[in-house]
């Protein structure tokens, strides 16, 4: 008999660890409004409140509101203002790479999921619709929920936060939680959760915190009513001379410890108000410190992915570029990069970006360094564009045009290319 023995090994974050990490996945708009709760929560925290967001807010639409600010390639987080899901994820898919089996089976998962990125029919009632069999909709069902934004593809509430959390390498309490806690959670019973998990209540609270974090409609970031979707870019990068500057933007005024409150907590007569006050400066100490971390290591990030892609600042196109390139420049691990990064948006003078932009992809069989689709895409769009509208250029002619221009892509890459931007054939453009 053939007996092996499989120790595992299991990491459980402290609630510390916990708090540093949630702080600095949080784009600018989540740290405002949590750090808002928190200042009501502790009196040792000094804050006088954040300036007027609206004041600062862009729409996700436009590309930072100035003047001639150039749009993103077709590809980005923020590319369009009319796009649906069913758009957003099927662009994100190389569908030749995929068999027919599996394309027909991804077409009935998409157009299965509703407006906040569910599915409300089983498996077997797709494989039925699509006229495929059940493991080739199981495997389509997978390749969506590895998409953008994390939580797509779930069929309950549990499994979206669940598939976010793994998304986010959160595990341990908050997943427990979602999967068997999410009654509790919702009526606040945090001392039942930690004596049906065995944790303390601080630590439930913390991991609550990280839950609330999640989009419980990851797909409707796109349902906007008709009207645009406000944000607030999290780091701006500047030129200065020859030298990018990257900046966090501030999400509040800056938080300072009560002076008043701290000598409260040294002098005063009663030793239970001294003690709850220790732990309040203890907890608001940590959040400031954790808040001056997360921008060094946003602007760390930002400044590596700046210098990488410095012909972009200068009105070029982008170079090929990935988290790894930039965790190991940093000395940071990958998914440090990642939470960083994941989620916020850059301002420059061209307009406002998601920093997922900046990590593009290189074309195959391209050299290191070398172009990226997204500039095939724009130099493709371009010659289309630029056409005599009588006789539009075949594939094979925008191949010739990009060679000459020293692109090098087959013509099968530009008919790929040409149908993710949906932009008709020869035939379908000839007026």
């Amino acid at each position: 008999m053939d007996l092996r023995v499989q120790q595992k090994i299991e990491q459980k974050l402290s609630p510390r660890m916990m708090q540093s990490l949630h702080i600095l996945q949080m784009n600018r708009m989540e740290l405002r409004e949590y750090v808002e709760q928190e200042a009501m929560d502790n009196p040792m925290i000094e804050y006088a409140g954040a300036a007027d967001a609206a004041a600062e807010a862009v729409p996700l639409g436009e590309r930072g509101g100035r003047e001639g600010a150039s749009r993103p390639a077709a590809e980005t987080a923020a590319q369009a203002e009319d796009e649906d899901l069913y758009g957003y994820l099927r662009a994100q898919l190389d569908l030749r790479a995929l068999t027919p089996e599996l394309r027909g089976a991804l077409e009935a998962v998409l157009t299965g999921l509703d407006r906040d990125g569910y599915l409300d029919e089983s498996s077997e009632e797709l494989a039925r619709r699509a006229g495929q069999s059940v493991e080739a909709v199981a495997a389509a069902e997978e390749l969506v929920r590895g998409l953008e934004p994390a939580g797509v593809g779930a069929r309950t509430l549990s499994e979206c936060l669940e598939l976010q959390l793994l998304r986010r390498g959160a595990g341990g309490l908050p997943l427990a939680i979602v999967r068997t806690h999410l009654d509790d959670l919702a009526q606040h019973h945090y001392r039942h959760i930690a004596e049906q998990t065995g944790e303390s209540v601080a630590h439930v609270q913390e991991a609550c915190r990280v839950i609330r974090s999640l989009s419980p409609r990851p797909g409707a970031f796109l349902d906007t009513g008709g009207g645009p979707v406000y944000i607030l870019p999290d780091v701006s990068v500047v030129r200065e001379g020859e030298r990018l500057r990257a900046t966090a933007l501030r999400q509040t005024a800056e938080l300072t410890v009560s002076a008043a409150y701290e000598e409260l907590m040294k002098t005063g007569d009663d030793p239970e108000v001294r003690q709850y006050l220790r732990q309040k400066h203890q907890r608001a100490t940590l959040l400031i410190q954790d808040i001056r971390k997360r921008r060094r290591t946003l602007e760390l990030c930002t400044e590596r992915v700046a210098e990488h892609q410095r012909d972009f600042f200068r009105g070029g196109a982008l170079h090929p570029l990935t988290m790894a390139q930039v965790a190991q420049e940093t000395g940071l691990h990958e998914s440090t990069v990642s939470r960083a990064l994941r989620g916020k948006y850059l301002q420059c003078e061209r307009g406002v970006y998601p920093l997922s932009f900046f990590f593009a992809r290189a074309l195959p069989g391209a050299p290191e360094g070398g172009l990226t689709a997204a500039a095939a895409r724009d130099a493709i769009r371009a010659c289309v564009r630029d056409e005599d509208k009588k006789q539009p250029l075949s594939d094979r002619r925008i191949a010739q045009a990009l060679a000459a221009d020293g692109i090098a892509v087959s013509r099968r890459t530009v008919a790929k290319y040409r149908e993710e931007l949906h932009i008709p054939s020869a035939y379908g453009r000839r007026l």
